[in-house]
């Protein structure tokens, strides 16, 4: 949003579009300027990044148009660039603080966004923010309000509920990871359910089971009154069973989606070929833009090649860690529903994961 007021105070809030290219200059050129002699590239990493770059090379020789390619790059492959640069990033105790304060703040500001929606309604909300008011996107601007049954999805501050419902559960494993404190993950997690996002609560449900399996004291409660946590259970089941919570409808509708697109499709199981016509790059409508499947993207892009060396790229760095290892797990599960990389929430916080800690710091 503050994107938004500050290009929309220049004259047209259109332009800030020209935020994200320009922000992968600005990376590029840190990237390309920083002397870290540290800096550590596997076999399989320098192979991954090679073989995006050809693929994406290839597609500009068949005369796809620059943004397609650009949109293709950022979905696809700039995930890794920036986790290969935060793992190799080491940080102190004192920035990681900082950057934990700072997160609060944003997740304590979108609270009050959702909560204010809720209190004047999705169209008051739309136009305190943009001036305008469409249901349930803006054409211009992208800001959406939809629904999740009986309640809002407000965008919050972030602009889209998904988006925000990323950058929830990112920055709760955030916290987590870099030791802040209650309050900060408490928030966190408010803010992740006040989002009634599917794609965010598929981690976060992931990470609960785990750390009940592992957590003695919990299971042992669990076990303790499993009795009367099973009679609160049926009530609770009934009510999601009248909200239609289960319906399998959506489900099916991507299953029929994914079919036609991959049985239309001219490209190779091994090589993918549709790189740069699928995503944001496709010109054929909202489901085709979206997609709701980061894995299907992957391969309809890159093939099975692709599919491969991603799985090893993040295989290769979640293992050691237990916490990454049960987060990484969530998201694979979340990918197979929604194109995670069309989120910047995700492409921004993502790697804040794979921060490292200056060895032997003080502060």
């Amino acid at each position: 949003m503050l994107n938004f007021y500050v290009f929309n105070w220049l004259g047209d809030g259109g332009l800030k579009s020209a935020v994200p290219p320009f922000s992968i200059f600005m990376l590029f050129t840190f990237v390309l300027l920083y002397k870290n002699k540290n800096f550590i590239l596997k076999g399989f990493d320098v192979l991954l990044i090679a073989y995006l770059l050809a693929l994406l090379v290839m597609a500009a020789i068949a005369g796809i148009e620059a943004s397609s390619i650009f949109y293709a790059f950022r979905e696809l492959a700039l995930l890794f660039v920036l986790i290969l640069l935060a793992e190799n990033t080491h940080i102190s105790k004192s920035e990681i603080n900082a950057i934990n304060r700072v997160l609060f703040v944003l997740v304590m500001l979108n609270l009050a966004a959702v909560f204010y929606t809720y209190m004047v309604g999705p169209e008051v909300y739309m136009k305190t923010l943009t001036g305008r008011y469409f249901w349930p996107k803006d054409p211009k601007y992208f800001f959406t309000i939809s629904t999740f049954y009986d309640f809002w999805r407000s965008p919050g501050l972030v602009g889209q509920f998904a988006d925000l419902g990323l950058f929830a559960v990112l920055t709760f494993f955030i916290f987590i990871r870099h030791q802040a404190s209650k309050l900060f993950i408490g928030a966190a997690f408010l803010l992740t359910l006040a989002a009634l996002s599917r794609t965010a609560y598929v981690p976060l449900v992931i990470y609960g089971l785990y750390y009940i399996l592992t957590g003695q004291k919990v299971l042992k409660f669990l076990i303790k009154y499993y009795y009367v946590l099973f009679l609160l259970l049926i009530p609770a089941v009934w009510i999601l069973f009248q909200k239609k919570v289960f319906s399998p409808e959506s489900l099916l509708m991507r299953f029929e989606f994914w079919y036609d697109i991959i049985h239309q499709s001219d490209f190779s199981w091994l090589f993918g070929g549709r790189i740069g016509t699928i995503g944001q790059a496709s010109e054929l409508g909202w489901f085709s833009q979206v997609l709701d499947s980061y894995w299907i993207y992957v391969f309809l892009s890159s093939g099975l090649i692709g599919v491969i060396l991603t799985f090893n790229f993040f295989f290769e760095r979640v293992m050691a860690y237990r916490l990454l290892s049960v987060v990484a797990v969530g998201f694979f599960i979340s990918g197979l529903f929604t194109t995670l990389t069309q989120s910047y929430s995700f492409l921004l916080l993502f790697p804040f994961l794979f921060l490292k800690l200056k060895p032997d710091t003080d502060d």
